[in-house]
């Protein structure tokens, strides 16, 4: 279940509003009014928002404007906003998006794809403030407050933990659009909330493949088995997760080694490269179907009595974990 938010719900129609406002707050939302978008931006300046539900067609300013002018503050923080609108000229569509509207709904919505998007929007918005937390971290950190050249830092010996959803493209072929948003939401989610507990970074997450790296703000040396106690932990939550017609499936890598650390994409994300996430990923293509490939630099630092690994068949670098010993 998606965290309470605050969200913030713009439109000139009182009953659009209130409608709105009644099925955000029975998810557990606040929820914050504005009949108009001179009054959303008040409201923006003046209260922390999370989300914000946007209507195009509105006396003094439309949506289009507010929208412009939310993504040309640079004082304000990221801000998901999701078009519902009955304007639905594809032309329209094209051009919110364009100027940065994360989605974008038709009236009359339907209410299980409305809450699937707030959820999905929700996530994305929890993932990018915590990757400003890490920024602010490396920041902290680093020489003087300041990043290293670039904005760039490089970890001598780090881990990384890559994973796919096996065969998400027929998966969202044969269910319905909410529900491949609710299920993969429900389970990221759940999968956040486990590496932030073992203060891991999470470095990418798109089309059902998460990157999940450890501290690269105060390097563990046990990085390695933080990172397998995290895969294992997930892969636990994974077989309790499950689509209507077939149950949800990874396949993890884990990989060690140097590690390179840098913000991309305008500052939004933090990506990493280097020889621990290029051995994760060649060991997830390489491990079965809802295992964890582990490459040979991550073997050598996993304690035999700990932790349960087994040669994968016709190959002498990688491993399957199995499990940890109890």
């Amino acid at each position: 279940m998606t965290e309470p938010a605050r969200i913030l719900i713009v439109d000139d129609n009182e009953m659009n509003r209130d409608m709105l406002a009644r099925r955000l707050e029975r998810d557990g939302h606040e929820v914050i009014l504005a009949e108009s978008g001179p009054r959303a931006l008040e409201c923006l300046m003046n209260n922390p928002v999370d989300l914000m539900l946007l209507d195009i067609m509105m006396p003094q300013m439309s949506g289009y404007e507010v929208l412009e002018r939310v993504k040309e503050n640079s004082s304000l923080p990221y801000i998901p906003v999701i078009i519902i609108s009955a304007v639905s000229d594809l032309n329209s569509v094209v051009r919110c998006i364009e100027i940065g509207a994360e989605d974008y709904l038709f009236k009359p919505f339907n209410p299980i794809l409305l809450k699937a998007r707030v959820d999905a929007s929700l996530a994305r918005k929890r993932l990018s403030d915590w990757q400003q937390q890490h920024l602010a971290q490396l920041e902290q950190h680093s020489p003087e407050g300041t990043l290293f050249p670039s904005d760039v830092r490089h970890i001598a010996d780090a881990s990384v933990l890559v994973m796919e959803v096996v065969d998400i493209d027929r998966i969202a072929t044969a269910i319905e659009p909410e529900e491949l948003v609710n299920v993969l939401n429900g389970f990221f989610v759940h999968a956040y909330d486990l590496a932030q507990g073992a203060n891991l970074t999470i470095t990418r997450s798109l089309a059902g493949i998460c990157r999940i790296s450890s501290d690269i703000t105060q390097p563990d040396p046990e990085h390695a088995c933080v990172i397998a106690d995290v895969a294992l932990a997930i892969r636990e939550t994974s077989r309790r997760i499950r689509f209507s017609m077939m149950p949800l499936t990874l396949r993890m890598g884990i990989g060690s080694g140097p590690l390179t650390a840098g913000m991309i994409e305008t500052g939004h994300y933090l990506d990493v490269w280097g020889e621990a996430a290029h051995g994760a990923q060649q060991a997830m293509r390489i491990a079965p179907v809802g295992g964890i490939g582990v490459s040979l630099n991550t073997f050598r630092q996993l304690p035999a009595d700990r932790y349960v690994l087994r040669a994968i068949p016709g190959d002498q670098l990688f491993y399957d974990l199995q499990h940890a010993n109890r």
